[in-house]
């Protein structure tokens, strides 16, 4: 019975659909973590992903500042279908808003509720809407006006290497320019991904997952003079099934830096989410999480991550 209960849970054991909201780095590659058990032969998976995140930094050195006060909602939606017994694709449209918002309130609330850093919040205006960088005087960009656009669009394909009470695979992406640079809804550049996925089932109601590997950049066309070539990427986390429906999660992300600057908001990015899974039916999930900047000023104060899964 405890074999069955635990290739039954091996095959729940899914990462949240959750990566760095940071609008600088949002237009690049960076593929969410992958499950590591891929789809059986002739099965489906859609899934729908909304992220609500919002952030309010101010940030300089000698030669460059930085001022981004922005709430954004970006809406992916993705298909998955088993190819053959081992191998799987899948293609993601990605849909974002960038504005004003109305969640800084609620925020400023939050933080001290649960006695986190507010930051520089309280010296700003709430609902307000600003991204600008400049570097040696020199104003390189600058969003004042909210913005909605198609994202880049991603295709992935997965092999499945081992299957059993742990599975590994190994996967592959190719992200195309579908974007618009101008409104920082894409990076106007082709970009390639790989990595493997890894999960263990540690008993009958509890397990561990880890993603790493490497974003290859196409040259962009956002502050292309400072964007670096590649980054290394990770994710790990923890899944432990208490009781149905329920399925409790942490998770810890993280990735290098995309451009060359000592500002931490374009720097590497460590940030924790957690939350949990209802398992609605068989084929019917719905997660909830939210993530925190644990590298302090270096990504979105908070996003609010809310996804919904159909296995079919």
């Amino acid at each position: 019975m405890l074999g069955i209960a635990q290739n039954s849970f091996a095959d729940n054991i899914t990462p949240f659909s959750s990566r760095d909201q940071n609008p600088f780095t949002l237009i690049f590659g960076l593929p969410t973590p992958s499950t590591a058990k891929l789809l059986s032969n002739n099965q489906s998976r859609f899934s729908s992903t909304l992220n609500l995140s919002n952030t309010i930094n101010l940030q300089q050195n000698n030669n460059e500042q930085l001022f981004v006060d922005v709430e954004s909602y970006q809406l992916n939606l993705t298909h998955e279908q088993a190819l053959t017994k081992t191998w799987m694709f899948s293609i993601e449209l990605s849909f974002l808003r960038m504005g004003a918002g109305f969640m800084d309130s609620w925020i400023n609330n939050y933080h001290q509720l649960v006695n986190l850093p507010e930051g520089i919040r309280p010296n700003f205006p709430n609902d307000q809407f600003s991204i600008n960088y400049s570097r040696d005087n020199n104003n390189l960009l600058n969003i004042t006006q909210g913005v909605s656009s198609l994202g880049d669009t991603s295709l992935k394909l997965a092999h499945q290497l081992s299957s059993n009470n742990s599975h590994l695979s190994i996967w592959g992406s190719l992200k195309l320019p579908t974007g618009n640079s101008q409104k920082l809804s894409g990076s106007g550049a082709f970009d390639i991904a790989f990595w493997m996925a890894y999960d263990r089932v540690l008993s009958a109601s509890s397990g561990w997952f880890i993603n790493a590997g490497n974003v290859f950049l196409g040259a962009g066309n956002i502050l292309s003079a400072q964007q670096k070539s590649s980054a290394l990427f990770a994710s790990t986390g923890f899944q432990f099934h208490p009781w149905q429906p329920i399925l409790l999660k942490a998770q810890l992300d993280m990735h290098q830096a995309f451009y060359n600057s000592s500002l931490k908001f374009l720097g590497d990015v460590l940030q924790i989410t957690f939350g949990g899974s209802i398992l609605l039916n068989k084929n019917n999930r719905l997660d909830i999480a939210v993530a925190e900047d644990i590298q302090v000023a270096a990504s979105p104060d908070v996003n609010f991550n809310i996804n919904y899964t159909l296995q079919y």
